[in-house]
């Protein structure tokens, strides 16, 4: 199973209730695009790099008041970028399981982080 296999095995039954759906499956590449609760597109993407054994993560925000989804990426900011590096004794499963954790960790809103005005953005 390939890194991106792994990561849409997990993301797609997590945005399975969500706005978020994939956009872009490739071999290398995994990208997702939906809509917060507050109205911003959010476009997020993996990419393995398979020869330097690493997996990146980045995250681009549209405001809300953009123009039409054809001009959105024009104005996308990115809001986040990672990278993982792993070696043949990786635990795929777990660095999977530790990057999703991060980037689902990333669409969370800043504030508390238990109560109701704890609840998650990604509930529109």
């Amino acid at each position: 199973m390939t890194f991106i296999c792994a990561l849409r095995d997990v993301l797609d039954p997590l945005f399975e209730h969500t706005t978020f759906a994939p956009l872009e499956v490739e071999p290398d590449a995994l990208e997702y695009g939906g809509a917060l609760g507050d109205g911003r597109v959010v476009l997020f993407g993996f990419y393995h790099g398979l020869a330097r054994r690493t997996v990146t993560a980045a995250l681009w925000t549209v405001p809300a008041s953009t123009p039409g989804s054809c001009e959105a990426t024009r104005y996308a900011v990115v809001e986040r970028h990672r990278a993982w590096d792993y070696g043949p004794a990786t635990d795929i499963d777990g660095l999977v399981r530790g990057i999703v954790a991060e980037v689902v960790a990333w669409l969370q809103p800043p504030g508390p982080t238990s109560g109701p005005e704890a609840a998650t953005l990604l509930n529109g």
